[in-house]
């Protein structure tokens, strides 16, 4: 079984985690905390590197200088 994690680095509280049953809903939250969370919508940015890819990844944004959220599936009782 394969879940999707998002994962929340704000400096404002711990590290966050938040987990998903498919990529399109953990995406979907990653966006829209991004977007709540933001100073303004230009401060968004959405990139994954060849590294974040080769990991794995689905999703990257800073949503400030020090801020930033991201997705990734994990599988479950492997």
């Amino acid at each position: 079984m394969i879940i999707y994690v998002v994962m929340i680095n704000d400096r404002h509280s711990d590290p966050g985690v938040r987990l998903f049953s498919t990529a399109v809903k953990a995406i979907d939250y990653a966006k829209q905390f991004a977007r709540r969370c933001c100073y303004s919508p230009e401060d968004i940015r959405e990139e994954l590197t060849s590294g974040m890819q080769r990991a794995g990844w689905l999703y990257y944004a800073d949503y400030t200088e020090e801020d930033s959220i991201w997705v990734l599936p994990c599988k479950v009782d492997e």
